[in-house]
């Protein structure tokens, strides 16, 4: 005890103050304490500057893009002048600028397959959207030239760059009066009614894309024109393929390589414009009203045609023999296609013991021919 006392006499009794012991283990802990604290204010600076960078990055990277158009791990894509803008050149001279231009390089690999997997509604929609894609642009040009156009439609959906649906694929910029991707979307081709059995050609070449058919001569191409015009963003890209008279583009660099086509399918396809009802009217078993479109090129021939017929080759029914089988009977010949003669212009048939013996024989012969065409016995 320690007795205190004070100034007025009072006393004070206290106990000695015990020292307070450091440890090593002590001092560990605070320091483990702070630097926890300072590594917690160093993330969530970072944190909040690499999302003051995305929301600034978010506009320039989504410009252009339609409704569901992925906003994650965008690929950097060039910025190519509008799809409608083409060179002032006559038909004649794209087409020898096109054949001038080489094909760049083969595409090295084939693109996965795509299998659609959405319920049944956006799976008609689907449908739909690449039916009218390879109908409106690529019905003169064979089944090659119609499988084409869907490989660029669903490499399109893997592609950061673009919308991750078919529908918004095939309409993305229809509802601009300039930049539109597919140019049926916004030029009125819709208003005309498609020919049957094109529209069902068409209808099962998007059935087996979308169950997972590839094409594999245009590889990852997300582009195409056709030769007799040149777009100004042609020379942006890489020429890869020549099918029909479509040429196809893909992106050069990173762009177009297959690791960029990761983007994922939404799932939900949105609601489009689609033909008027009375798009298939015709029976499956006619041809009768199927004309060929008449402000198209002609027919491309493929070596490859492995959809089925949509109907069958016309019957052609034998047509009865109308002509009359005749006899000369002076010469005992047999004549084809000569009418016969009246009836009663018949001569009458002279008795055998008649006629000379010396020709009895030939008689006989043409008498033989005569009864199988049903004509009276002949004299002499």
């Amino acid at each position: 005890m320690i007795e205190t006392i004070t100034p007025t006499g009072a006393r004070h009794l206290s106990l000695p103050a015990t020292p307070v012991r450091r440890t090593a283990a002590g001092r560990r802990a605070r320091l483990v304490a702070l630097l926890g604290i300072v590594l917690l204010i160093v993330a969530a600076a970072f944190a909040g500057y690499r999302i003051y960078r995305q929301q600034q990055a978010a506009p320039a990277a989504t410009a252009g893009k339609a409704p569901g158009a992925a906003t994650a791990g965008v690929v950097p894509i060039p910025d190519l002048p509008p799809p409608d803008l083409l060179r002032p050149l006559t038909p004649e001279e794209a087409l020898k600028a096109n054949a001038e231009r080489p094909v760049e390089a083969q595409p090295a690999t084939p693109a996965q397959p795509f299998k659609l997997r959405a319920d049944e509604i956006s799976r008609l929609r689907a449908i739909d959207c690449l039916t009218q894609a390879i109908y409106y642009e690529a019905a003169s040009e064979g089944v090659d030239g119609g499988r084409a156009v869907a490989q660029v439609v669903l490499n399109r959906v893997r592609h950061p760059g673009y919308p991750n649906t078919v529908c918004g694929v095939v309409y993305q910029g229809s509802d601009r009066t300039t930049g539109c991707q597919f140019t049926f979307t916004c030029d009125g081709s819709l208003a005309r009614t498609p020919v049957a059995y094109l529209w069902n050609r068409s209808r099962l070449i998007a059935g087996e894309a979308l169950a997972g058919r590839i094409f594999a001569p245009v590889g990852y191409a997300t582009h195409y024109h056709a030769d007799y015009v040149v777009p100004y963003w042609a020379a942006s890209l890489a020429k890869v393929a020549v099918i029909g008279r479509h040429i196809f583009y893909t992106f050069r660099g990173s762009g177009g390589s297959r690791a960029a086509f990761r983007q994922g399918y939404a799932g939900v396809e949105p609601a489009v414009l689609l033909p008027t009802p009375e798009v298939i009217t015709d029976s499956l078993d006619t041809l009768d009203n199927a004309t060929a479109p008449t402000d198209l090129p002609p027919p491309i021939k493929v070596e490859e045609d492995r959809v089925e017929a949509l109907a069958p080759s016309p019957v052609i029914k034998p047509v009865a023999d109308t002509s009359k089988l005749e006899a000369d009977l002076t010469r005992g010949q047999l004549i084809l296609g000569e009418p016969a003669p009246p009836s009663g212009t018949r001569k009458k048939a002279v008795a055998e013991s008649d006629c000379p013996a010396s020709s009895t024989q030939g008689m006989r012969a043409a008498e033989n021919a005569a009864t199988r065409v049903g004509k009276d016995k002949p004299g002499c």
